[in-house]
This record gives structure tokens, C-alpha cells and sequence, in this order.
């Protein structure tokens, strides 16, 4: 489903764009279902029902589906685009395949990408391609590890991959911020009070290197994290409290709470926030409530404090994702 913003950040829905593939009608346990290229062109969608992805232009500011393609596993839940560079997470067969897109809108397939996890029913949520594109990143909850490939020239991955144990149990979805610093949600399994974030410095052959280990959230399954553009601040959505953590990011990635109790806003009960996005230069969050079948805005300050917008309702009941520009 798409959405027109206007001026103060306020969304209207344009409808709905088929994908060509199919769904699960489930939660599928990740971050990242959607991803938008730096340059606002292009969009990709993951469709975990028919082990493929899709490509859409969005020139013309209508998505344009220009290809299709096999994902090259099973269940395809996360995928991430960085330049023309493009790797997907297949969950179901707990593997990752990369992929080109060309000057015609087409998805080619990198030759030998494709790479098994650190072993099967991992519990992958996220993938995500470093910025520069030397690395990608999976998180692995079932396992507690971050699994990391270098990335040659040519965006082909290493034989074998970094396999770091996670500073905090569950770790869920995940961020680049501005200084180059990873950001991983930590969700503790859901338990109460107990999520936190941590960061990290990516290495130049995918070597990870804890900066900040596990920043408490004070706040229950904090499983989805942004960090601005700018990479000043960074957000997580807390679904069973239906809460925003925000947290000040520090020049070598020390995380400092926006608000002592963790709660820097609230989108409302029964909202149940699942995902998050910013737009315009990070002056803008968005967050997928999947419990309301809504879509919360806030205005970003610049101290980083969150100021509610208004909320655009109407997603469908099985809405996965959220990505923004």
C-alpha cells in the first residue's frame, strides 16, 4: 500500500500496488521486508509466498514494477539495497543471494552469492548491506549471532562468514548510522523491561567490534531500530507497550537514552508498533502500528525529542514493512 506525504509529514493513502508475488498472510519475524535506494529510485519488496522479489521504479512517484525474481531460497523476509547492489534473506532455507540491478530496471543475479547462515532454523529477521557495500550483515535470534560476509569488487561474498556472538540475547532488526556504526534492537525475548541496543563497529573483512553493549531500553521487546541519516539519533519500536525508545548516538557509537524511562513517545494502545522508517533527511519517523492497522508519524526535533502527527489508518490486517523517503 502507498502512501502520498505533503508538507508537514501528514500521509495519504494512494492505494494499493500489486507485487506480482505473494504473501504468507503471517508476521514474519524481521525488519527490512521493504528497502528503498538511497537516491529515492528504486524499491524492493520481498514476497515470502513465492520465493521471489520485486522491483519497483518510483520515478515517476508511482511505484513501477519493472522486474521480478526468484530469491534464490526459501521465504524470503528482508532485503537490502545499497548503490545497484541488492541481497535478500531467504529464512526459509537460511541463506542470503545478492543481486544486480542494471540500467534497465532489471535484477541480475551475482554470480556465487549465495551463502548459508550459521546454521539451519537460525531465526534470521534482517539483512543488511554496509554502507560502502563491503559487508552484509544478518541477525540471527534463535542463535544469538550476527553473521557477517565481506563483499568483494564485485559484490560476491567471502567463502566463509564473521560469526560474532550478540552482546544481548535476540537480536532482532538492525541500522547503519552516519558514523558507519551498527546498531542491533535487542529483544531479550520478549522479556518484560528487558530489550536493549547495541553497537558496533563493522571491520574491513566483515570483523564486528562491540562499541556500546547492550543500552537498556527500560521497555519489552524492542525489536526494530532506525537511526537518522545524519546518524545523531536512533529509535526503537517496542511493540507490547505500544512505545518509542529513543536514544542520542555518540561519535564512536555510545548510546545515551532520550528519556530516562526510555519512553521518548507512544502510539497509542493496542497500536502494536512492528517496524519503523524515517523520511525527509530524518526530520520525520514512521511507524508500521500492525495491532491499530495504522501508520504513526512523528516530527523529529532537533534535540531528538518526538512530536506526534497525525496517524494514517486503513493497512491491511497482514501489512509487513515500512519504508519511506
Amino acid at each position: 500500500m502507498t502512501f502520498e506525504r505533503n508538507a508537514t509529514g501528514e500521509l495519504t493513502a494512494k492505494g494499493v500496488i500489486p507485487t506480482g508475488g505473494r504473501g504468507t498472510g503471517a508476521g514474519l519475524g524481521n525488519q527490512g521486508a521493504l528497502a528503498i535506494s538511497d537516491d529515492g529510485r528504486w524499491l524492493v519488496v520481498v514476497n515470502p509466498g513465492s520465493d521471489d522479489i520485486t522491483l519497483f521504479d518510483l520515478k515517476s512517484g508511482r511505484p513501477e514494477p519493472t522486474a521480478r525474481a526468484a530469491s534464490s531460497g526459501t521465504r524470503p523476509i528482508s532485503v537490502s539495497i545499497e548503490d545497484d547492489l541488492i541481497y535478500v534473506l531467504n529464512a526459509g532455507s537460511d541463506s542470503i543471494a545478492g543481486f544486480r540491478l542494471n540500467d534497465h530496471g532489471r535484477l541480475e543475479a551475482v554470480t556465487n552469492s549465495v551463502r548459508p547462515l550459521s546454521g539451519t532454523s537460525v531465526g534470521a529477521a534482517e539483512i543488511g548491506i554496509s554502507r560502502g557495500g563491503r559487508s552484509v550483515v544478518v541477525t540471527e535470534k534463535a542463535t544469538n549471532r550476527l553473521t557477517v560476509y565481506a563483499l568483494d569488487d564485485d559484490g560476491r561474498p567471502a567463502r566463509s562468514p564473521n560469526i560474532t556472538p550478540s552482546s544481548g540475547p535476540t537480536p532482532f532488526g538492525f541500522s547503519f548510522s552516519g558514523h558507519g556504526t551498527l546498531l542491533v534492537a535487542e529483544a531479550a525475548g520478549g522479556a518484560s523491561g528487558a530489550s536493549s541496543v547495541s553497537s558496533y563497529r563493522v571491520g574491513p573483512h566483515g570483523a564486528l567490534t562491540l562499541l556500546q553493549a547492550s543500552a537498556p531500553t527500560h521497555q519489552t521487546a524492542a525489536c526494530w531500530v532506525i537511526a537518522t541519516p545524519g546518524g545523531r539519533y536512533a529509535y526503537t519500536a517496542n511493540t507490547p507497550n505500544a512505545t518509542i525508545t529513543g536514544f542520542d548516538i555518540g561519535p564512536r557509537g555510545a548510546l545515551s537514552l532520550l528519556a530516562s524511562d526510555g519512553v521518548a513517545a507512544r502510539t497509542g494502545t493496542g497500536s502494536g508498533p512492528t517496524d519503523i522508517a524515517t523520511a525527509a533527511e530524518g526530520r520525520l519517523l514512521y511507524v508500521l502500528d500492525s495491532g491499530s492497522h495504522a501508520i504513526s508519524a512523528f516530527h523529529v526535533g532537533n534535540d531528538g525529542a518526538l512530536t506526534p502527527g497525525p496517524v494514517a489508518s486503513g493497512l491491511p490486517p497482514a501489512a509487513n514493512g515500512i519504508a519511506a523517503r
